[in-house]
């Protein structure tokens, strides 16, 4: 077994990937958890020049910013039905003729 082989073992042992894994298990592009580490302190491991990310620390740095949208008790859970909202009703001609035609 090669070192690279040794070390590719270690670090997913210890819960760590590179780049492109974070950004899928995030659903975030590469680019994005970049820019998240160096602006917004998302926390990496730097071994040599290589960057690793621990995945569960990771999930718990967004955790942090998550919003979780909770029912305001002083609002009404209802809207009276005078006050929703009308749909539009459009009909479709069956031949319009070229001056009705919108385009």
């Amino acid at each position: 077994m090669s070192n690279n082989d040794k070390h590719k073992i270690a670090t997913q042992q210890a819960g760590l990937v590179r780049l492109a894994e974070i950004a899928r298990l995030t659903g975030n592009n590469e680019r994005a958890i970049e820019r998240y580490r160096k602006d917004l302190e998302l926390p990496y491991i730097k071994i040599g020049r290589s960057v690793y990310y621990n995945v569960k620390r990771v999930m718990q740095w967004f955790d942090q910013f998550t919003v979780i949208d909770q029912p305001d008790e002083t609002r009404e859970t209802e809207t009276p039905e005078d006050d929703k909202p009308k749909g539009i009703d459009i009909q479709k001609k069956e031949n319009p003729s070229d001056d009705e035609i919108p385009f």
